[in-house]
């Protein structure tokens, strides 16, 4: 029997240095690619980083939405 880890090829540690950068984009409602690129992140760390933020009442709905 095999083992599916779900996203492991995915890097989901972030440092305090990207959690302020990625607030402070998200809240001048930066583009979820452009926060990527500025983090140098692949786009699917930064979406789940921005679900995972969310759901801790971190960052709040924007009107455009995730991206």
């Amino acid at each position: 029997m095999s083992i599916h880890i779900a996203l492991g090829d995915y890097n989901f540690d972030f440092t305090d240095q990207e959690l302020i950068l990625f607030k402070r984009m998200w809240e001048d409602d930066q583009s979820i690619n452009d926060i990527a690129k500025r983090l140098k992140r692949d786009t699917v760390e930064i979406i789940i980083l921005a679900m995972d933020q969310w759901l801790a009442n971190q960052i709040k709905s924007r009107q455009r939405g995730i991206f």
